[in-house]
């Protein structure tokens, strides 16, 4: 009687659950705790297999880090091909001539992309009588690849065949600007000149160089520095001191001397697109 009571058996009937319970894996949810073995059920184990299985991170996951850094990487060259095609532009200069055979412009792209219809359009103006402009051209070059240039004759004196004209270009100097513009071109550039009279020989080998078919021009801001007609554009700086202004003196980094004057532009002037 002792030992029934003793046994698993009997404290099984006297707990209300069958013997088999305990060693079942099937029924596990229905032992009491005090009755469960003490070793690892086979479940137990296959839920401690399932716990290190999940803390492994998805597929899916470290693909779409993966995603996300190629996406970035697009994005990065996209972006470098958008800045290019922006900073990707002409850039035109400018160089005054007086070969032999007349007066010319030289014209070079230095950008990185053709300037196309290029206008170039020249103002010049008497330093004595009435401000107007004796001379006011435009001319045009179609297109302009990267690196290369274009020469073109121009005009900086209006009627070489009125002998009243010659005379007075004999002992008048003549001031004025050319400026350079195209399509796509970021702005305008301009740049402003002082010519002597024809019979001027000592101001001419004072402030300009002998044998050199390069004429000097300054550069200044484009349109608000322009000169006003009768302006004497003081380049190279001093030509304007020894003479008598009527209508003052200009500089390239001042500006003009009078704080009104009339502005005499070219007729065609390419503005940037805002």
């Amino acid at each position: 009687m002792g030992g029934e009571l003793g046994s698993p058996r009997s404290q099984n009937r006297d707990l209300g659950h069958p013997a088999w319970c305990c060693r079942s894996t099937l029924f596990d949810l229905f032992c009491s705790p005090g009755m469960k073995s003490q070793k690892p059920s086979p479940r137990s184990r296959h839920d401690g297999h399932l716990q290190a299985v999940g803390s492994r991170k998805p597929w899916f996951e470290s693909t779409g880090k993966v995603l996300g850094l190629v996406t970035t990487a697009i994005a990065i060259a996209v972006g470098s091909i958008a800045i290019y095609e922006h900073v990707k532009a002409p850039l035109l200069g400018l160089e005054l001539m007086r070969p032999y055979t007349g007066w010319e412009v030289s014209i070079k792209n230095t950008g990185t992309a053709v300037a196309k219809q290029v206008h170039i359009g020249v103002v010049v103006w008497r330093m004595n009588g009435a401000p107007a402009a004796d001379v006011r051209h435009s001319y045009r070059i179609e297109d302009l690849p990267p690196n290369t240039q274009s020469s073109i004759r121009v005009e900086v004196f209006s009627d070489w065949h009125d002998p009243k004209y010659l005379e007075e270009i004999s002992r008048d100097s003549r001031s004025g600007y050319i400026v350079v513009s195209c399509d796509g071109c970021r702005k305008p550039r301009a740049w402003a000149f002082y010519i002597p009279g024809t019979e001027e020989h000592e101001k001419e080998r004072t402030f300009f160089r002998q044998n050199s078919i390069r004429w000097p021009t300054v550069e200044f801001r484009y349109p608000d520095r322009v000169p006003f007609l009768g302006n004497c554009v003081n380049y190279p700086r001093g030509v304007c001191e020894s003479e008598n202004h009527s209508y003052g003196m200009w500089n390239a980094d001042t500006g003009s001397s009078e704080h009104d004057g009339t502005v005499a532009t070219p007729y065609d002037v390419t503005m940037p697109r805002e």
